[in-house]
């Protein structure tokens, strides 16, 4: 895509029928929704990334991400206390031999 293109889409100078992939792909581009500027081009509100624009679906796939990052947090802290076990079994270990 050229800047040039960039241009007119951003101060609106010139008036044209744009191709739907050229909107997606500048919309991709700048990390929106696919269908970010054909939804502005249209007076619609636009999708936030990983919308459907289906209520029951974005509120179902909201909830498992917030349970994915949950579940991240609590990973790592496993690892954390696994690390600490570790180093407590290992001090106690040099403390037998010695």
């Amino acid at each position: 895509m050229s800047q040039a293109i960039i241009r007119e889409l951003e101060n609106h100078t010139v008036e044209r029928r744009r191709n739907s992939k050229t909107l997606e792909a500048l919309s991709l581009a700048l990390e929106w929704h696919p269908g970010h500027l054909t939804a502005l081009l249209h007076g619609k509100k636009p999708l936030r990334p990983g919308e459907t624009g289906d209520q029951a679906m974005d509120t179902v796939l909201s909830r498992l991400e917030a349970i994915q990052d949950r579940l991240a947090d609590i990973s790592d802290r496993l690892d954390g206390l696994t690390i600490d076990v570790v180093s407590l079994v290992s001090r106690n270990d040099h403390r037998d031999e010695g």
